[in-house]
């Protein structure tokens, strides 16, 4: 687990040393739930480690679903300010996320997972008409 734990035979103040250091954060010996996050059960994305991330590789039929797809979680990233790494190769998409600063997964590489499946929902259905 990515967390400080406050030991009660212990004379340093945890949260001073967080604040301390840059991008750090000092979470209770009960940490959110969301912190770090688990992968849905029965989900296709696969959970990889060092660093914990999220991928998946989706295929596509053709070009044009391909730039779609791609288009809108590109500018989906700068709508919530997190950014995932996006690999085309040729009719293949593969989404890798992770949080950086936390080295892991949080609930903004939800979000981009979440996202990449709806869309590629829509280019699915868009394929039927």
């Amino acid at each position: 687990m990515k967390y400080l734990v406050e030991n009660k035979n212990s004379n340093v103040d945890l949260e001073k040393l967080g604040n301390s250091l840059f991008g750090s954060k000092v979470f209770s010996s009960d940490p959110p739930s969301n912190i770090p996050i688990s992968v849905d059960k029965g989900d296709d994305w696969t959970l990889l480690a060092n660093p914990e991330r999220l991928q998946k590789t989706y295929d596509f039929k053709d070009k044009k679903q391909v730039v779609y797809f791609f288009k809108e979680l590109y500018d989906y990233q700068f709508d919530i300010d997190h950014h995932c790494k996006i690999v085309v190769d040729n009719l293949q998409v593969i989404i890798e996320t992770y949080t950086h600063s936390f080295d892991g997964v949080t609930s903004q590489d939800k979000k981009i997972k979440k996202m990449a499946d709806e869309l590629y929902t829509d280019v699915s259905y868009f394929e039927r008409e």
